[in-house]
C-alpha cells in the first residue's frame, strides 16, 4: 500500500512538472520578439531581458536583404513621362566604386514630391541579383548613396 502511495504520489509530482513546464513554455513563448522574414537587424532599441509594453513603438529595425532596391530621388515631372517599370539601368554604389550594377525600374510612384521647388517622383529600382556577389552583399547598407543611370538615356 505504501509503494503504491508513492507511486501515486510521484505520479501527480510528474502531472505537476509537465504542467509547470508548459507554462514556462508559454510564458517564454509571449516573451520573445519573433521576425517575420530573415533579414539583418539595423537598430535595436531594447536590451535582452528587458521588459517591453505591449505598445506600437518600434523596438527593432529589420531590413530585408534578400534583394537590394534603390529609390530615386530626383526624377522630375518632366522626365517621369519617358520612365516605365521594366526599364533596364545602370546603378552606382558610392560603396563599391567603379562597379556598376544592373537594374530594373519596379514602379514609379505616382504621388509626388515636392524637393527643392521641384515636382519629382520616386522611382523603385530592383539590382540583378547575379551582379551582387558575397562581398556587395556583406558591404551594402540601406540608405547608401547611388547613381543611376540609364533612365532617360
Amino acid at each position: 500500500d505504501q509503494a503504491r502511495a508513492q507511486v501515486g504520489l510521484a505520479e501527480a509530482q510528474r502531472s505537476q512538472a509537465e504542467a509547470a513546464l508548459a507554462t514556462a513554455r508559454v510564458a517564454l513563448e509571449e516573451r520573445s520578439l519573433r521576425a517575420p522574414f530573415a533579414g539583418r537587424v539595423l537598430d535595436l532599441d531594447v536590451e535582452v531581458g528587458e521588459a517591453i509594453a505591449a505598445t506600437a513603438t518600434p523596438v527593432v529595425t529589420l531590413a530585408d536583404v534578400s534583394g537590394w532596391q534603390v529609390a530615386t530621388t530626383n526624377l522630375t515631372e518632366l522626365q517621369v513621362v519617358a520612365v516605365a517599370p521594366g526599364d533596364e539601368l545602370t546603378v552606382e554604389v558610392d560603396a563599391l566604386p567603379g562597379r556598376d550594377l544592373r537594374g530594373t525600374v519596379l514602379r514609379i510612384a505616382n504621388e509626388p514630391d515636392l524637393v527643392r521647388g521641384d515636382v519629382t517622383y520616386v522611382a523603385t529600382i530592383r539590382l540583378a541579383d547575379a551582379d551582387l556577389g558575397e562581398r556587395e552583399r556583406a558591404t551594402l547598407r540601406p540608405g547608401m548613396t547611388a547613381v543611376v543611370r540609364g533612365l532617360l538615356d
